[in-house]
């Protein structure tokens, strides 16, 4: 959330690729009332999100190499 209190964690599920993409599905809960929320996966930067867009769309994170 925006105080950087961790409000859930979790793990990559397995992955599934083809050659250039690779898709790792992952999920946790969620709870209205944070000001917003913040996905980090490893070290590969923050991506910040709104309760109304994590429930309307989920996250879809592309990452480079």
């Amino acid at each position: 959330n925006g105080k950087s209190e961790l409000l859930a964690n979790t793990t990559l599920g397995q992955g599934k690729g083809s050659l250039g993409d690779c898709t790792f599905s992952f999920s946790f809960p969620i709870t209205e009332g944070q000001d917003r929320y913040v996905v980090s996966i490893g070290r590969r930067g923050e991506f910040i999100y709104s309760f109304e867009q994590l429930r309307a769309h989920g996250v879809a994170i592309q990452l480079g190499q």
